[in-house]
């Protein structure tokens, strides 16, 4: 079996490493990650119920449970969300890069008053 293995393929594999690793420091320092853990247990669990051993009756309830339950980690994590998306947007390359576009437009702002006085 051959693979076309790219650069696009190892750029995923790196920002998914990167997304995880962040995504377990926050969770290590909120103190939630044992609530994570039991979540993968049950995701782990309910794969196996439904896709391996193609337990209908079950596998229906879980994904009943797993529909619901996304609403249910929203709000649980919702403090962790915040952090994560703050952290996010408080980034100094993320910063860099909306500085860049930000001044962009206030050059483009004068230039226009410029060539069209008010």
């Amino acid at each position: 079996m051959f693979f076309d293995f790219g650069i696009k393929d190892i750029l995923d594999i790196v920002l998914v490493a990167l997304m995880l690793y962040y995504l377990y420091r926050l969770m290590k320092e909120s103190r939630s990650l044992n609530i994570f853990i039991g979540i993968m247990f049950f995701v782990l669990v309910w794969l196996l119920v439904s896709q391996v051993f193609e337990m209908r009756l079950l596998g229906g309830i879980l994904d009943k449970l797993v529909s619901v339950g996304v609403i249910a980690l929203i709000i649980l994590f919702q403090e962790e969300i915040r952090k994560f998306l703050y952290s996010m947007g408080a980034h100094q390359r993320v910063r860099g890069v909306m500085n860049f576009f930000y001044k962009n437009d206030n050059k483009a702002k004068e230039d226009k008053e410029t060539i069209i006085p008010s």
